[in-house]
């Protein structure tokens, strides 16, 4: 449900109430919350909750967990339904609709937004402005370890190189002055 609202490539959903569906240890007493009786027993009870949005963690009541969430088309003005009122909603169901425009928007890295709505028709707007899907920032910063190791691997190979040049010419220095040292033994005698 989240990547369908969030998404918004799916038409109709961000102007629907929503049902939430949470599973709590303790009986609830706040209006707001309609026990579902089918789906609750004597450890666990279910409620269901009517809003115009979803509920985030920190909006459910101390101890509960949503299970799920359903989209209605019933506009409810009154969000403390009964529930054979939240049943006839669910009957109702939900209309959802696709673009392949937005499908295609974020297929090409962008993101699709909602521009205008009418009963009808749903239009989209593609953006690629500031917005980087995951893949592209991981392949990044691949790149970027990549070349730093790559780096470091010349950077030690160049170190590598004059040592090996300066250990020679010590040595050359040093035969030299081996070669020196006898030529002035062999002349003094």
């Amino acid at each position: 449900m989240e990547e369908v609202i969030g998404g918004g490539r799916y038409s109709g959903v961000l102007t629907y109430n929503h049902i939430n569906f949470l599973r709590c240890p303790e009986n609830l007493t706040d209006p707001a919350y309609t026990r579902v009786p089918c789906l609750s027993g004597n450890a666990n009870h279910v409620f269901a909750n009517i809003s115009d949005h979803v509920l985030y963690p920190h909006q459910l009541p101390e101890s509960c967990v949503k299970t799920s969430v359903v989209p209605t088309i019933y506009n409810a003005t009154e969000k403390n339904l009964s529930y054979e009122a939240i049943s006839r909603m669910q009957e109702e169901g939900f209309d959802l609709g696709w673009s392949v425009d937005c499908r295609d928007c974020m297929a090409d890295g962008g993101y699709c937004q909602l521009r205008s709505q009418d009963i009808k028709r749903y239009t989209y707007k593609c953006s690629h402005g500031d917005y980087m899907p995951r893949w592209k920032i991981i392949l990044i910063w691949v790149g970027v370890i990549l070349i730093g190791v790559i780096g470091l691997i010349v950077v030690l190979a160049v170190i590598g190189l004059i040592l090996c040049k300066c250990k020679r010419r010590r040595k050359k220095n040093e035969n030299m002055e081996d070669i020196a040292h006898g030529h002035q033994q062999n002349t003094a005698v």
